[in-house]
């Protein structure tokens, strides 16, 4: 995962994984899962892993969050058509 290869200092893993996360999160509209990938692609460029580090944790909390709302809004969806 991308923590872990923060950890490791595997800035390859790190620059292809939050590549991954911001492309994912512009298609879906989450713009500030977006914002904080790009920074974290940015710092994977640099080898910066305190920063990379600090940056992941919004990430992993706007990440739930996201989660979340599209997990309820899915199951309004069910109790809509079921």
């Amino acid at each position: 995962d991308l923590e872990t290869a923060i950890r490791e200092e595997d800035w390859t893993q790190v620059d292809h994984q939050a590549h991954a996360t911001n492309g994912s999160s512009a298609n879906t509209g989450a713009s500030g899962m977006r914002e904080i990938a790009s920074r974290l692609e940015q710092l994977g460029v640099d080898a910066e892993p305190a920063p990379a580090l600090e940056t992941l944790a919004p990430l992993k909390t706007d990440f739930n969050e996201f989660s979340r709302i599209l997990e309820a809004s899915t199951r309004s969806q069910d109790d809509v058509d079921g």
